[in-house]
C-alpha cells in the first residue's frame, strides 16, 4: 500500500506535466474524470494502508500529516497554475479525518479538568480548540548538562588510553610526558564542568567524576615509579636532615652544637639541588596532579551524597523545534503534560522539563562507583608502597596500579555503552507521538507531531553546552543563535 500510494501521486503529477494549456473542453473534462477515478483509487489505497498499519505491517509508522501537506501543496499549485480543482479532494478529506481521529483518540484518555501548564486552560478546552494538523517528526535533545560525554569522544579516549595502559606496564618511562599532559587536560575539563554545572542534579551526566579513576591510577604509578627509579626518598631525607642540622646549629648553644657536629653525618647521595633534577620535577608534578584528582573525586562524592540523601528526581530540560515559535505546553500519548518555554540562548527551539529518571539513576551509580574508586586507589597505593620494581607474582610485575588500570577500562566501557544508548533513546516518560498547545494571544491552537532521538549531534550539544555554559556570551555569543 505505501508503494501504491506513492505511485498514484507520481501518476497524477506526470499527467499534469504533459498539459500545454491549449487543451480542448473535451480534454479538460476527460482529465477531470480521470482525476476523479484516480481519487477514488487513492481512497481505496488509503483504507488498505490503514489496515496494514493497524496490523503492524507498515514500518516505520505512516506520517499522515506529512502526506496531507504534500497533497495540499500540490493541489494549491495545480489550482492556481492549471485550474485543476479536483486533485485528490476525497483523499484529502479522508486523511484529515484520520489525523483528527488519531488526535482525539490520543487526547481522550486524559481527565477533562486537568490543568494545562503555562496556561489558564483545562483539558476540555484543548479538546474544543481547533486542531491545525500534524507537524511531522522533530528531534528532541537534552539541554545544557543533560547529556553524558558523547560516545565519539569516549572512543577517542579509549583509543588513546588503551595503548598507554599497555606501555605503562612494559615500558612506563616513555609515556611520562603523555600521562602528565592527558591528566592536565582531564583536570581542566572536570574543573570547568564543576564550575559550569555547580554539581546540579539535572546535570550529573556531564559532571559525573567516574572517569577520574583513569588519571588517578596514571599519576599514582608515575609518582611511585619515578620516586623509586630516581632514588628520591633517601635524597629528600638527606636534604631534610641537612637543613635540620643547619637550623639546629643556629638555635642550640654553641657547646651543644659542637657535640652535634662531632657526630658523623652521612655522605650526600647526590649533591645537586633537587629542583634541578628532572626526576624530582616529574615526581612533584605527578604528586600534585594525584592530589588534585583525588580532591576532585572527593568534592564530587560529597555533592553526590547530598543529592542521594535529598532523594529527589530532578527535572531535566529537553528541547525541540516542534515547540517553537508559540508552544506553551506539550502533552504526550500517556497524558503526561509538560510546560514549554523558549530556549534561553537558541532561537528555533523550545524546551520542556521532564522528570530525570536517568539522572536519578546516575546519582546512585556515581555514589557507588566513586566510593569504589577511592577504595581501589587506596589498595593500589598500599601495594605500590610494599613492593619494588623487581617484585613479580606469577611472572607479572607488581609495581603497577593494576586495579585502577583495569577499573579505568571498565569505566570507559560503561560510559561508551550508555553514550551510544542515550543518543538513540527518548527520555523516559514521554511517548513518540505528542500534542503541542500553541498560544497566539487571544487564540489557542493544537497540533500533533512526533519526537525522535537527536542522536550524536544532540548529545554533543547537550554535553558541550553543559561544559561551557559558565562562559556565557563568550560561548553562546552576544545574540540569539
Amino acid at each position: 500500500a505505501p508503494q501504491a500510494f506513492e505511485l498514484l501521486i507520481k501518476l497524477g503529477g506526470n499527467i499534469n506535466s504533459h498539459n500545454t494549456g491549449e487543451e480542448s473542453e473535451a480534454d479538460v473534462r476527460s482529465t477531470a474524470d480521470f482525476y476523479t477515478r484516480l481519487d477514488e483509487t487513492m481512497v481505496d489505497v488509503i483504507r488498505r494502508r490503514i489496515e496494514q498499519g493497524n496490523a503492524g505491517e507498515e514500518s516505520p509508522e505512516w506520517q499522515i500529516g506529512r502526506d496531507v501537506k504534500r497533497l495540499e501543496k500540490t493541489g494549491a499549485f495545480l489550482r492556481s497554475e492549471m485550474g485543476l480543482q479536483n486533485y485528490f479532494p476525497r483523499s484529502l478529506e479522508v486523511l484529515n479525518v484520520l489525523v483528527v481521529g488519531h488526535f482525539l483518540e490520543t487526547m481522550s484518555i486524559c481527565p477533562l479538568d486537568a490543568p494545562i501548564p503555562n496556561t489558564s486552560l483545562v483539558y476540555i478546552d484543548i479538546l474544543n480548540a481547533p486542531h491545525q494538523g500534524d507537524l511531522g517528526n522533530w528531534y528532541l535533545r537534552p539541554d545544557a548538562g543533560g547529556a553524558i560525554i558523547p560516545w565519539v569522544y569516549t572512543i577517542i579516549i579509549f583509543v588513546l588510553h588503551t595503548p598507554t595502559v599497555i606501555i605503562r606496564v612494559v615500558k612506563w618511562e616513555i609515556v611520562q610526558t603523555w600521562c602528565l599532559l592527558s591528566t592536565t587536560l582531564t583536570v581542566a575539563v572536570y574543573i570547568q564542568a564543576y564550575v559550569s554545572t555547580k554539581f546540579a542534579a539535572d546535570k550529573i551526566l556531564t559532571w559525573t567524576p567516574i572517569l577520574l579513576l583513569i588519571d588517578a591510577g596514571s599519576m599514582l604509578q608515575l609518582f611511585m615509579l619515578v620516586v623509586e627509579a630516581g632514588d628520591l626518598v633517601p635524597r629528600v631525607r638527606q636534604r631534610v636532615h641537612s637543613a635540620w642540622g643547619s637550623a639546629r646549629g643556629q638555635i642550640l648553644p654553641r657547646r651543644l652544637w659542637k657535640k652535634e657536629r662531632e657526630v658523623e653525618e652521612p655522605l650526600l647521595i647526590d649533591s645537586r639541588p633537587l629542583w634541578k633534577d628532572r626526576t624530582f620535577r616529574v615526581a612533584a608534578l605527578a604528586l600534585v596532579f594525584l592530589l588534585v584528582v583525588v580532591s576532585l573525586q572527593i568534592l564530587a562524592l560529597q555533592a553526590t551524597i547530598k543529592l542521594a540523601r535529598a532523594n529527589n528526581t530532578p527535572l531535566v530540560p529537553w528541547c525541540s523545534p516542534l515547540l517553537q515559535p508559540f508552544g506553551v505546553a506539550l502533552i504526550d500519548g500517556d497524558c503526561h503534560m509538560y510546560g514549554a518555554k523558549r530556549h534561553e540562548h537558541r532561537v528555533g527551539v523550545g524546551c520542556v522539563l521532564i522528570p530525570g529518571k536517568q539522572q536519578r539513576a546516575w546519582i546512585m551509580l556515581t555514589l557507588v562507583v566513586s566510593s569504589m574508586a577511592l577504595v581501589v586507589e587506596t589498595v593500589d597505593l598500599v601495594i605500590l608502597m610494599l613492593v619494588n620494581s623487581k617484585s613479580k607474582w606469577n611472572g607479572v610485575k607488581m609495581k603497577r596500579p593494576w586495579c585502577t588500570m583495569f577499573g579505568g577500562l571498565v569505566v570507559l566501557g560503561i560510559i561508551l555503552g550508555f553514550g551510544i544508548m542515550y543518543a538513540q533513546d527518548m527520555p523516559p516518560g514521554i511517548s513518540a507521538r505528542v500534542t503541542v498547545v500553541m498560544d497566539l494571544g487571544n487564540k489557542t491552537f493544537v497540533y500533533t507531531g512526533g519526537v525522535t532521538p537527536a542522536g550524536l549531534r544532540g548529545a554533543m550539544i547537550g554535553w558541550n553546552d553543559g561544559l561551557f555554559s559558565s562562559w556565557a556570551d563568550l560561548y553562546y555569543g552576544n545574540g540569539d543563535l
